[in-house]
């Protein structure tokens, strides 16, 4: 099997991908919706279809496939390498996510969730009441209606870090939109109890992020 690098796609072909269908710039090409498998965006926290995602990715680099020819499987664990969370529902059908747009109560479906880097797998995360009510209050409603985890309050954190992490205090660098890659983190998380607001949140590069979930020791609590 050929793998995403071996074709040359590496995380800024992801993520610009993703960028052109926040945009709705699909290039003129007709993709189709995602039945179950979905990316989670690290900058906005928005849900899009994976396979769509990854063959426009494809696309940028020349390499067009069709969309029969792999599963949504088959690049789950490289995408997560390139630090991408992936949601997969257990049924197969048309929902209201994505391309199709938003609505919270899809995510009550039973789903799993592949979160990056290692791949840990957690069943019904979304489903939890207090993340689904959290969620409702994260829907932009004026734009259009997507997964995010209060836009708002995350845009004027990462506006006042300046491309700076607020933990290791280094310069992240630019996607290919020009925005500085920094992840929103929640001091206490809201699993933990933690609030949704500005206070309880950070701008992170990616590996202080990580360090922040999966390592040893937390510099926020």
């Amino acid at each position: 099997m050929t793998s995403l690098r071996e074709y040359g796609v590496g995380q800024r072909h992801i993520q610009q991908a993703l960028e052109r269908f926040k945009s709705r710039d699909l290039g003129g090409v007709t993709y189709t919706p995602s039945m179950n498998t979905y990316i989670r965006c690290p900058i906005a926290f928005e849900l899009w279809d994976l396979k769509p995602v990854v063959r426009m990715a494809l696309r940028f680099v020349d390499m067009i496939i069709d969309p029969n020819d792999f599963t949504s499987q088959r690049y789950q664990s490289e995408l997560s390498s390139f630090g991408f969370d992936i949601i997969r529902f257990d049924e197969k059908r048309q929902r209201r996510l994505g391309m199709r747009g938003f609505n919270v109560d899809e995510l009550a479906d039973p789903h799993r969730v592949f979160w990056s880097p290692s791949m840990l797998e957690q069943r019904n995360v979304f489903a939890d009441p207090v993340a689904a009510e959290s969620a409702k209050a994260e829907v932009n409603s004026v734009t259009r209606s997507v997964f995010v985890r209060n836009s708002e309050f995350s845009r004027r954190v990462r506006q006042a870090a300046n491309g700076v992490c607020d933990a290791c205090k280094r310069k992240t660098f630019q996607t290919p939109s020009g925005y500085w890659f920094l992840e929103v983190h929640h001091k206490t998380w809201l699993s933990e109890g933690g609030a949704d607001t500005i206070e309880n949140m950070v701008a992170l590069c990616p590996n202080c992020h990580r360090q922040e979930h999966f390592g040893s020791t937390r510099r926020y609590w």
